[in-house]
Formats: C-alpha cells, sequence, structure tokens
C-alpha cells in the first residue's frame, strides 16, 4: 500500500508502557551466557578496476610563411603590401607603440655599451674541477600498439632524428605463420605517438641495413629466409624487390651488412641454416656466392673434435669493418668467432682464424672502432673483449653475470666504453680505462628483456629495444658522450699492456706444455726400459770420434812409410 508522508503522525513522546507477553511462550526463551556475537567495526569499501583506452591523439600544424596582412591583400604585391603599410604607418597607435619600444630598446643599447662583454672580472678565481657522475635520463618511449620482439634498431644515416627498428614474434619461431602484425616502422624522434612511415611485408622481418651510399634503399632478412629491398622514398608500403624463396636461405635470417664494392650495391647475410650469401641489391634471383659453414666442407678451419660434434653452425652475428674490406667475422651459436677473408673462394682458405669465445651462442660481435685488431663478443653470461693475435685468452672480460646478457655494441664515441643489455631489464655501461672490475652504470629500464640497443653516432642519445615492444630513448651523460684527448691514448696503453701480459702467459704455457710431454716421454721410456735416448747419441759421436781418430793415425802412418 502506498502511502504519502503528510498521512504519517508525527513521533510524540509518551509515558513508559509496560508489554504484555505470555507465559507459553517464555519457556521457549533460554537466556545464553556468555552470548557470541559478530560486528564489522570497519566500514564497507567497493574496489572497481577499469582499464581506460589510450586517447589517439594527432598534431597538426599550419605552414606559416608570413603574417599579419589582411585576406584582401596580396603579400606578393610589391605596390599592394606597400600601400598598406603607408596606412599603418600614418595611424596614431602605430606612433605611440613605436615611441614605447624604440625607448626600451635605447635602455637595452645603452646599458649594453656601458659594460665591456670581453673583459673578465674572475680572474683570480681558482678553477674547482668538478667531477660528474655517470648517469642517464630516459626522454622517450616508443610503442606501436603490439608486444612484438624489438629486433633491430638502426638510426637512419641521411637524417639523425629518425629511426628504424624491425620486430618479430614473441614465443616460437613460427610465429610468423599467424602472426598479423609483420610491418617495420621509422619513427621520428620528436613525436612518439606513431610511426611516420610503416613498411609492410608478407613476413616477419629479424634484420635489416641502410645502404651507406644510398640512404633511402633499405635491405631487410625475414624469417622465412627471403631477403627484401626498400625505397623509402617511395609511397608503397611493400618491398620492390624481393628473392626467391628456393634460391634464398634455409632458415631465418640473423644478420645482414653491405660491404665495400665498385657499385656499393652488394652485401652479404647469414641464417640459422649456416649460411652466408652474397647478394646485388638490383637482382635477387640468386645470391652472387655462398658459403656454407658446415664441418664436412671446412676441415682445416676447425678441429676434428668439433667435426664430429657439430652439424651445420649457425650464424647468429656478422660483423663487417669497411677499412678493413676484405675481412668479416661470423659468430656461431657453438661460441666460436671465425675470422674469414672474402678474396678465396674455398671455404678452408676463407677462414683466417678461429677464436673460441664462448660456451654458448655469440650474440654480438663488434670491433672497436678505433683499435680495429680488438672486437668485444657478448654471449653466455659475460662480455670479452679479444685481440686477433691472442687466441686462446681475451685481455679483458667482464665479471660473471647473474643474469644472460643478450646484446653488446661499442660507444660510437669513447672507444673505452660499450654497453650491455641484460635479460632482467638493466642497462649496463662499462668503461675500460676508469673502471675494470663493475660497470660505471647500471640502470634498470624495463621488466621485459632488453634486446637489442644502438648509440647515436653523436653519442649523447641511446635507444634500447625489449621484448615487450617498448623502445626507450635515453640521453647519456657528458662522461659517456663526449671524449677527451687523453682517451685514445690512454685505452692504448691499457690494450698494450693486457696484450703483453697474455702472451707472456701464453708463452708460459706452452713452456709448461712441453715440460710436461717431455716428462710423459720419459716415464714411457723408463716403463719400457729404453735406453736415455740422449746417452745413445752422445756414445754414438763418441764412437765416431774414436773412428774418425783412428782412421787418421792410420793415413798418417802410411804416408810415413812412403817417404
Amino acid at each position: 500500500m502506498k502511502r504519502y508522508r503528510r498521512t504519517i503522525p508525527k513521533f510524540k513522546d509518551f509515558d513508559e508502557v509496560i508489554v504484555s507477553y505470555e507465559k507459553t511462550k517464555k519457556k521457549r526463551i533460554k537466556i545464553l551466557n556468555p552470548c557470541d556475537n559478530a560486528i564489522q567495526n570497519c566500514s564497507f569499501s567497493c574496489e572497481t578496476y577499469v582499464t581506460t583506452e589510450n586517447p589517439i591523439l594527432v598534431s597538426s600544424g599550419v605552414n606559416h610563411v608570413e603574417g599579419g596582412w589582411p585576406k584582401d591583400i596580396n603579400r606578393l604585391d610589391e605596390e599592394q603590401t606597400a600601400r598598406y603599410r603607408k596606412k599603418q604607418e600614418k595611424d596614431e597607435a602605430y606612433v605611440t607603440q613605436m615611441k614605447k619600444i624604440i625607448k626600451s630598446c635605447s635602455d637595452a643599447i645603452y646599458q649594453n655599451n656601458a659594460i665591456n662583454l670581453y673583459e673578465n672580472y674572475f680572474e683570480d678565481i681558482e678553477e674547482i674541477d668538478l667531477k660528474e657522475e655517470y648517469s642517464s635520463k630516459t626522454l622517450n618511449m616508443y610503442r606501436d600498439g603490439t608486444k612484438r620482439n624489438v629486433r633491430k634498431i638502426q638510426w637512419n644515416p641521411d637524417d639523425g632524428t629518425k629511426f628504424t627498428t624491425s620486430h618479430s614474434g614473441n614465443e616460437t619461431y613460427f610465429d610468423y605463420l599467424i602472426d598479423e602484425e609483420n610491418t617495420m616502422h621509422i619513427w621520428d624522434v620528436d613525436y612518439p605517438k606513431s610511426p611516420i612511415i610503416t613498411l609492410d611485408n608478407y613476413a616477419q622481418s629479424q634484420c635489416f641495413e641502410y645502404n651507406p651510399k644510398e640512404h633511402s634503399i633499405l635491405v631487410t632478412g625475414m624469417v622465412t629466409g627471403q631477403i627484401c629491398v626498400y625505397d623509402t622514398r617511395s609511397n608503397q608500403k611493400f618491398p620492390q624487390l624481393i628473392s626467391v624463396r628456393e634460391t634464398s636461405h634455409k632458415d631465418q635470417v640473423n644478420s645482414v651488412t653491405f660491404y665495400c664494392s665498385k657499385t656499393n650495391m652488394e652485401f652479404f647475410s647469414g641464417s640459422s641454416a649456416g649460411e652466408i650469401c652474397w647478394w646485388d641489391q638490383r637482382n635477387l634471383n640468386e645470391p652472387i656466392d655462398v658459403l656454407l659453414f658446415e664441418p664436412e666442407t671446412m676441415k682445416d678451419g676447425i678441429t676434428k673434435t668439433e667435426q664430429k660434434a657439430f652439424g651445420i653452425l649457425w650464424n647468429i652475428a656478422l660483423e663487417y669493418e669497411s677499412t678493413i674490406p676484405t675481412k668479416y667475422m661470423v659468430g656461431t651459436d657453438h661460441g666460436v668467432v671465425y675470422i674469414c677473408n672474402k678474396r678465396f673462394k674455398t671455404p678452408a682458405d676463407r677462414i683466417y682464424s678461429r677464436v673460441q669465445c664462448h660456451a654458448g651462442f655469440i650474440s654480438a660481435v663488434q670491433r672497436n672502432p678505433s683499435f680495429l685488431k680488438f672486437f668485444l663478443s657478448v654471449g653466455d653470461f659475460q662480455a670479452k673483449i679479444w685481440c686477433e693475435e691472442l687466441k686462446e685468452q681475451p685481455i679483458f672480460w667482464t665479471k660473471e653475470y647473474s643474469s644472460e646478457l643478450t646484446f653488446g655494441c661499442w660507444n660510437s664515441v669513447r672507444c673505452s666504453s660499450f654497453y650491455l643489455c641484460r635479460m632482467d631489464g638493466v642497462f649496463d655501461a662499462w668503461d675500460v680505462i676508469h673502471r675494470s672490475d663493475r660497470p660505471v652504470l647500471s640502470t634498470k629500464i624495463s621488466d621485459y628483456t632488453l634486446l637489442t640497443c644502438e648509440p647515436h653516432k653523436e653519442g649523447k642519445l641511446n635507444l634500447i629495444g625489449t621484448s615487450g615492444g617498448d623502445i626507450h630513448l635515453l640521453e647519456m651523460s657528458e662522461n659517456l658522450s663526449t671524449s677527451t684527448a687523453n682517451d685514445r691514448p690512454a685505452m692504448a696503453v691499457v690494450l698494450d699492456r693486457e696484450t703483453r701480459r697474455e702472451k707472456l702467459l701464453e708463452n708460459k704455457q706452452r713452456e709448461l706444455k712441453l715440460k710436461e710431454k717431455e716428462k710423459e716421454r720419459e716415464q714411457i721410456r723408463i716403463k719400457l726400459g729404453l735406453p736415455d735416448p740422449e746417452e745413445v747419441e752422445l756414445n754414438l759421436a763418441n764412437d765416431l770420434a774414436k773412428q774418425a781418430e783412428v782412421t787418421f793415425h792410420l793415413q798418417i802412418e802410411q804416408l810415413k812409410l812412403h817417404c
């Protein structure tokens, strides 16, 4: 029944009233002593999680060439603009404004003229050497909307404000079969909201490289083993050229790089199938040459134990330095770095030297840009600096990390500094001159695995890619982004000292090995009861001397008889 408030009587205060009760119902009531009762003393609250969508923002601008003219006046007509300018100059407001501006400008000019700008007023103050701490600062973060691994980042060679990224699937190698996103992106440093250019493909791109002479040509290697060529000047999203599947790599392409040639259009690529193919970007129907890293085809380049244990050697990393046009380095999945020479034809002749750097696969290998004889290798849980002349031991190595290292590269400005990416999302910077026991900078960048980094050629900026698809732009401190006149000589002294030390240790080890071999031979001779070879040689020499002496005396006696 519905009742209105006005129909309900108001409360009135009456005297006490005894409530009557039935005695029969009293028997059913029991008094509990003690009595337990639950009471909620806290206030009730409701918690709700809401995931808001990121707003899509678009920036638009206007090309402001010359403003201040009304719509009916053409700024290109000199007579019309001069007539309008004279009209405005006759206005009283214009005259009063110009008087105010001239007065403030004249005061500033008089003040500047009264001060000697070139005089040093603080010559007696002692200079304080301020030591700057190693630091980094995150400036921007770039996302394409998908959580794909960032496989490679490279700054565009023609413009220092743009960079290119390639992505691949997160879970398995075959993600490209079901992944809808096979795109590469070109970003602007000042515009992190969305890429300025998106390049599409038929499969995911593992690696890429710009042509060092024609900066608009982009060569990429895909997970299908194919090679494709883009021209960033065109409006096409798909590649202009793509290699034939049958004549391409049998497995995913891990690295691609250009090398010095007459046409500046030739490059080579390495894959997980153990192949290195040389290509011409104008014709991708078939490679120019193929080198297969297989133990049976390069018996002179590896040991007999490796021939039995290894199958096909995966090419994880390729390194080429344009100042050494005939040499290149190949990092494999067995921790071996092969230094090759492309002038020869057979696989055994092409392998110039081999260095056992790590126990597992090598994630990165790079020569020092200032000291080309030395190179950095990153693999397992350690980074090492090697010399081509020394094959047994590195001249410098980092500590054993608790987290696996995924990438490493030299600083583009400081010859003594290099960067390391770790699986736990920490970014490390090492400086060989200042500290050799621990990194000078260690900072947590992301909760995802850091996969690659690319320092800018000027050294101030550094790009880092993660397994979550994020790209972080770091600004390095001055002591990591500048080089002084003493850095190169100091690094040369360190490298020379460590190289001489390792050479002395190698010579001592060789001497110890020779002594051990001699001891083993002596023990075997004693067990077999063979005579001492030195005594045998000494007795033989004595017998020959005695025989020669007897022969000499006989000849003298014969000469005396004839005389």
